[in-house]
């Protein structure tokens, strides 16, 4: 492992829990200024953010599917909104979910990564010079 990816793999819990804590702020912003466009969208990309971190499936469903609810709440109680802001939540919400499959797809391939290494390295060694060949001792030769 290189040093920037050590220094990441130390510090993904205290990132994760970062990028949690800015998408609860993000939706309690919503609530309190009562204008979604902005909040919507960072909560969004803190949820986006934090699947790179966490890259287990039901992790990415359950904070995305949270932060929806949340936000859904508000849409349903609150008054004068668009029918384009219903519709908007709902491609954010399938956007988040993408995401984090995309991500869980590549935190699965970056686990299996030193292991291919190891094969290649293998079949490296296993092919790069085949021994000598044993001289023939035979009657003929002395």
């Amino acid at each position: 492992m290189d040093r920037g990816s050590q220094s990441l793999h130390r510090w993904r819990r205290e990132i994760g829990i970062a990028l949690d804590a800015l998408g609860v702020i993000f939706v309690v912003m919503v609530y309190l200024t009562g204008e979604a466009t902005l909040w919507l969208h960072l909560a969004y990309i803190s949820l986006a953010l934090g699947s790179f971190v966490r890259t287990s499936r039901w992790s990415v469903i359950g904070r995305s599917t949270a932060v929806t609810l949340g936000l859904a709440v508000w849409y349903a109680t609150a008054p004068n909104i668009k029918a384009d802001d219903y519709l908007e939540i709902q491609l954010m919400y399938v956007l988040s979910l993408l995401f984090g499959f995309h991500s869980m797809r590549q935190g699965t391939l970056l686990a299996a990564r030193p292991l291919e290494q190891a094969r290649l390295n293998a079949l490296r060694l296993a092919h790069a010079d085949p021994p000598p060949a044993r001289a023939e001792t035979s009657r003929h030769t002395r």
